[in-house]
């Protein structure tokens, strides 16, 4: 982000804030900032209004780098499915699917928890030349995010000794390289 501003579409994190966290760095950062905040009106929408108005930001945006993290991934991948966003994506710690938490033995199925990994399987997930997919080698849903960015054709980085939240540093250093 030297010397021009960076147009960013931004998913944060399920109940994530445009404000805080990562939104509050790519602010920082100089990033003409757009998107949705997991939380309030939104969250309450039905999933499939969710993944259509995600979908109707990234067509009026085409310039837009999205940049989603967790849950926030799941949404864009779901909008994906039937209109494709062929602009650059940076999913941080992706969901892709259904997973629990080893440690915490913690489930979570997010709505259509198989449909990505279905779609990958088949051949049939749309192309998304410039996604990349970068996932903590710890992370809980490290070994499904790595599986379907292979079967999806998505460049897919894993980052070692990281978890779900992949180290501040780290993040910085993708953002920088795709915010040019």
């Amino acid at each position: 982000m030297t010397g021009s501003t960076a147009r960013v579409y931004y998913l944060p994190s399920r109940h994530g804030s445009m404000h805080e966290g990562l939104g509050a760095v790519l602010r920082a950062r100089g990033a003409q900032l757009e998107g949705r905040e997991l939380l309030g009106d939104f969250a309450r929408l039905p999933f499939a209004e969710q993944l259509d108005l995600i979908w109707q930001d990234l067509a009026s945006r085409p310039e837009h780098c999205v940049v989603a993290v967790s849950y926030g991934a799941y949404l864009y991948l779901h909008a994906q499915i039937h209109r494709a966003h062929q602009g650059t994506a940076l999913l941080l710690s992706p969901v892709v699917g259904a997973a629990s938490v080893p440690q915490g033995g913690l489930g979570f199925i997010p709505p259509r928890a198989d449909a990505l990994m279905q779609l990958a399987s088949r051949g049939n997930f749309p192309a998304l030349p410039k996604c990349q997919v970068h996932v903590g080698a710890n992370d809980w849903q490290a070994a499904q995010a790595q599986r379907f960015a292979e079967l999806a054709g998505i460049n897919c980085h894993v980052v070692p000794d990281a978890g779900h939240a992949l180290p501040h540093d780290y993040v910085v250093q993708q953002l920088t390289a795709v915010l040019r």
